[in-house]
């Protein structure tokens, strides 16, 4: 029934077009970000490849790219949205632009699916999620992650997230198959319980990570906009 309400409502575009007109960053903030994530080895410009710390060994690994398990990609993969959060928010802060007024805080929960204000609700569980925080919650993230930051599981276990405060998903395949309206589909039903649970949300952007292809995608109430093709987050 979903594949057949969402299926029909799903549109592509060439990917500059969708990615430049819906995400308008400046070229010298995502250059400096870039740098950012050079220069503290999250990427190696030489291999082409995204690199990740774990924070339980202190050691740096290649972010996986192909396993036949989900779940290797949940906490590198945490790991590396924070340190691009967080550059990203460094460079606002260079550029004199105010991000101090909410707290986000990449989250992968898997197993525990977001409450909801709707009791009849079916329990999906999006893979990771950017949680958006407001009033005490940066404060509360910030001492829990301080605190359990060697265990990403006890840390999700100190939050509480709700639909109401996702910003956006991400949604992820171990490898590049045939079945890829299949993981659009799933993409979406996260993507479509966000706008049910956010009455004031426009659209919610959302990614689909197939080994090591990125496909990005925008929903809103009328049906949904991807990427043409996808693309290799390496290159």
């Amino acid at each position: 029934m979903l594949k057949e309400e969402i299926g029909s409502h799903l549109y592509v575009a060439e990917n500059d077009k969708i990615i430049d007109h819906t995400f308008p960053v400046s070229r010298d903030l995502i250059d400096g970000v870039y740098k950012t994530m050079v220069s503290s080895q999250y990427y190696d410009p030489d291999k082409r490849k995204w690199r990740y710390r774990d924070l339980n060994t202190r050691k740096w690994d290649d972010l996986p790219q192909q396993s036949k398990k989900e779940s290797t990609f949940y906490a590198p993969l945490v790991y590396l949205c924070e340190a691009i959060r967080e550059a990203y928010r460094s460079q606002n802060r260079k550029a004199g632009v105010d991000t101090e007024h909410f707290e986000s805080r990449w989250v992968m929960s898997p197993n525990n699916p977001p409450k909801s204000t709707e009791e009849t609700i079916s329990l999906i569980r999006p893979d990771l999620f950017l949680l958006c925080g407001m009033d005490g919650d940066a404060d509360e993230w910030k001492k829990n992650f301080e605190e359990l930051q060697k265990d990403e599981t006890k840390f999700v276990t100190a939050i509480t997230a709700w639909w109401l405060k996702i910003v956006t998903v991400i949604e992820i395949k171990p490898k590049d198959d045939k079945d890829i309206l299949e993981h659009i589909i799933q993409l979406m039903s996260y993507l479509r319980q966000v706008l049910v649970e956010q009455l004031d949300r426009w659209f919610v952007p959302g990614l689909l990570l197939t080994g090591t292809q990125l496909a990005v995608w925008v929903a809103d109430r009328s049906g949904a906009l991807g990427t043409h093709k996808s693309f290799n987050i390496h290159e």
